[in-house]
């Protein structure tokens, strides 16, 4: 019977075990994302440059949007306008979320009004070429009907054929839009300008333009700035980045670029219902404090919460088929047929364990079995085998020095043998010590993923693995002699072949999860902007991808 010391000490490998097993139980492997605070709880955010959508308004001109005013009668109406605008355009730093100011310049034209009373009255006329008439208009967002979404006047032919390549009975289509029936159009913008013309002459031909503009609402609104679109209750979809509903906002540019100030498109994804959440669909969700672009170089970022990329992306496509595959492998417990019918088990074996930064897992399965063999030569034994596998997401230069979005997946397993030699003195003394020896090996590998955003604007991954070389150790105390550990005691090729052919190998996951996973994150990552259509002919591409301060994953966008 073992001594006290020994059964102690066997009770707290149990109890440790225990109190292990609780702790993994009750520490989830991972959790459905709710956003984080940088994204003010949204799981995406589309961030446009103030710049790159009147970029797209400029698109509009003459296309949708009228370049030719005539509105009034000077006869019937008592003034009149007829001229001809450039291409209206958008500011953003209005101190309101909702709120943009619209700016109409006239290229050319007259504007022409009667002032005064009976013979005194007079026509007065204005050449109107270089006025700026700005107005702070309301914006808003709204379902489209289908019907609207097939046949609109108001909508560009090619972004039509867009739309309608959306199944109504999977998706709704929104659009976000100037609303100038709520909107304040009797006090034109301070940064209107109108050379040569007194109050009264600016208030008229703000009248008119304000009758101009309310011609121009509901379905006959041309001024539509964005198109999301979002899975409806009814669709099967499961996309990891499927949106399944919508809000907007405004930001202004802090660093005094008025042109970086930006349009947010804010999205909720999975099975989130925003409308029942007021953090995300009250009347200032998405007010940032902070500018969203802050450098020319871009046009726009995608912003994905790194609950939602890490713990949807990540885990759905990489970790949890490589848990899956670790948990498949043979239990080191019943490695040893050789044991005695008496033998202690440590056993410390987890999943994949989200850790506290979010961003990382690891998998660990830590056993260890201590046995006696009797005989006039007895011998105790130790037989130990620890499992350890880790996926990080991180930045880390590539081989150019360039900082790269990074994935790194390592595994490594330690073995360790111990044997400690006794032998009987009769007639009295039996188990008298005689030596001990000992070896361990450490085998690991690590591969290296890295998201590229290519020349093409679509986004994809490079592959750097190393296998390492063995590591091992080995010692003896006492009379204990072997001429060769690592054939003896611990045979390093029956590790390594076991390392090199198990089937979470690096060979192994090489081949199938590491495989798909890149095939499906080009697919996957391009087909989050296809999400949004603008109104412009042009399109938006990934430029580059990051992880950013807060560890959200932000991928620069440009215009062409």
């Amino acid at each position: 019977m073992p001594d006290l010391p020994s059964q102690i000490a066997h009770l707290a490998v149990i109890v440790e075990s225990l109190i292990n097993d609780i702790l993994n139980e009750a520490r989830p492997i991972t959790r459905r994302p709710t956003g984080r605070p940088s994204t003010k709880g949204f799981d995406m955010v589309y961030t446009i440059t103030q710049d790159a959508i009147n970029k797209q308004l400029a698109s509009l001109s003459g296309q949708t949007i009228p370049t030719h005013i005539t509105i009034g009668d000077s006869e019937t109406n008592g003034a009149s306008i007829s001229g001809t605008i450039g291409s209206p355009s958008l500011g953003f730093n209005t101190g309101e979320v909702h709120l943009a100011s619209l700016h109409i310049p006239f290229t050319n034209g007259t504007f022409n009004y009667y002032t005064g009373h009976g013979p005194s009255q007079t026509v007065k006329t204005f050449n109107v070429a270089g006025w700026v008439i700005a107005f702070n208009i309301k914006l808003n967002i709204a379902q489209l009907a289908h019907e609207y979404t097939t046949a609109s006047k108001v909508i560009p032919e090619e972004v039509l054929n867009t739309l309608s390549k959306f199944d109504s009975n999977m998706f709704n289509i929104y659009s976000i839009f100037m609303e100038f029936e709520n909107s304040d159009l009797a006090t034109y913008d301070a940064k209107s300008s109108f050379p040569g013309a007194d109050d009264i002459t600016k208030k008229a031909f703000g009248d008119l333009i304000r009758v101009w503009l309310l011609n121009h609402k509901g379905t006959d609104n041309p001024f539509i700035i964005g198109y999301p679109i979002v899975k409806n209750e009814s669709s099967y979809l499961q996309e990891v980045f499927e949106p399944c509903g919508a809000n907007f906002s405004t930001t202004p540019n802090t660093s005094g670029q008025e042109g970086l100030s930006t349009l947010n498109i804010l999205m909720v994804t999975g099975d989130r219902d925003m409308q029942s959440d007021p953090a995300l669909s009250r009347a200032d969700a998405g007010l940032f404090n902070r500018s969203l672009v802050t450098s020319a170089d871009a046009d726009g970022k995608v912003i994905i919460a790194s609950e939602t990329f890490c713990q949807i992306y990540i885990y759905s496509l990489l970790v949890k088929p490589l848990g899956d595959k670790l948990q498949s492998l043979p239990n080191f417990a019943h490695s040893r047929p050789d044991r005695g019918p008496n033998v202690d088990i440590y056993n410390k074996t987890f999943g994949f364990i989200l850790d506290e930064d979010g961003r990382s897992w690891h998998y660990g399965d830590h056993i260890k079995l201590s046995w006696h063999e009797s005989g006039f030569n007895s011998h105790d034994r130790e037989s130990e085998q620890n499992l350890q596998y880790k996926v990080q997401l991180c930045t880390e230069n590539d081989a150019s020095g360039t900082p790269r979005l990074t994935l790194n997946i390592s595994g490594s397993v330690y073995r360790y043998e111990w044997d400690q030699l006794n032998t009987d003195i009769p007639p009295f003394k039996s188990n008298v010590y005689v030596g001990k020896g000992w070896a361990n090996a450490t085998l690991s590998f690590v591969t290296k993923l890295q998201f590229i955003a290519q020349g093409d604007g679509n986004v994809q991954i490079t592959q750097a693995s190393q296998q390492n070389l063995p590591v091992t150790n080995s010692g003896t105390e006492g009379m204990y002699k072997f001429a060769d550990f690592f054939n003896g005691i611990l045979s390093l090729n029956q590790i390594s072949e076991d390392w090199a052919s198990n089937g979470a190998s690096l060979g192994a996951i090489e081949g199938d999860i590491i495989s798909n996973f890149i095939n499906s994150t080009g697919p996957i990552i391009n087909s989050a902007m296809s999400k949004i259509v603008f109104p412009g002919k042009n399109e938006f591409v990934y430029h580059n991808i990051q992880m950013n301060s807060d560890g959200d994953i932000e991928l620069d966008l440009k215009y062409r």
